[in-house]
């Protein structure tokens, strides 16, 4: 089931007040309080907890009272209210990676994963011991001896990437390809040196008259190309040139 999304914009302040459309009733502690980042530095102050800094994430003027981000110094925990239910979702992320994810109706344990975190807890204890948070298979692939290799098995074995699993076979198979970090979106595979290092990497999709390989960075993309062991082969010259 998806998440509730909170309305958060200042728009809507005069309107809906400083909780947009959230059920009030379901949080008298944050209304009390002043909002989501009040309610949590008062429990941090209350435990005296050691977690890093609790601010709003956006800098609106009403974003505090839906949202908070606490600052770990291990990356950063990002909280928000559900509309209808009691219930806080509590994220976590260390730069442009989506490190795990949850929701809990007990705002104590937003912290408590905070503070965990911020201690350096691993992936697999963070599962044991809050079981409401789930951790990423990205996260769980960059944090690997290996990534580069766990990312192929991944895209070799879920599910979601049954469809494409013929374009990713194909790819593995090529020892110049399966040196490289791929990376599968909206049917496209992309390879490059890793998963932060981006340049000159090459993308191979599917098309209706077959396939193209393109470039970052580079000139026109290769294609149509007639087949995928063509499109294979052209890419393999890009990347091993």
């Amino acid at each position: 089931m998806a998440e509730e999304e909170v309305v958060s914009e200042d728009s809507h302040e005069g309107e809906l007040g400083p909780f947009g459309q959230v059920d009030v009733g379901c949080y008298p502690d944050l209304v009390r309080q002043g909002g989501l980042v009040n309610a949590l530095r008062a429990v941090v102050d209350e435990r005296q907890m050691d977690i890093g800094s609790v601010d709003a994430p956006y800098g609106g003027k009403t974003e505090g009272h839906v949202n908070a981000k606490i600052e770990t110094g291990r990356g950063i925990i990002l909280a928000r209210i559900h509309v209808a239910e009691r219930n806080f979702s509590v994220n976590i992320h260390d730069a442009d990676v989506w490190i795990a994810g949850g929701t809990t109706a007990d705002i104590s344990q937003v912290l408590d994963v905070a503070a965990a975190w911020r201690e350096g807890i691993s992936l697999d204890s963070l599962e044991n011991r809050f079981p409401f948070m789930k951790v990423t298979d990205l996260a769980r692939v960059l944090a690997s001896p290996d990534p580069v290799r766990a990312q192929w098995d991944y895209l070799r074995t879920a599910p979601v990437f049954h469809d494409d699993r013929v374009l990713v076979d194909a790819a593995f198979g090529n020892a110049v390809l399966r040196s490289f970090f791929p990376d599968l979106s909206h049917r496209t595979l992309q390879l490059s040196r890793s998963f932060r290092d981006r340049q000159g990497a090459v993308r191979i999709a599917p098309g209706e008259d077959g396939y193209s390989v393109s470039r970052s960075g580079g000139t026109e993309p290769h294609g149509p190309l007639e087949s995928l062991d063509r499109a294979i082969a052209v890419a393999a010259e890009l990347l091993g040139g």
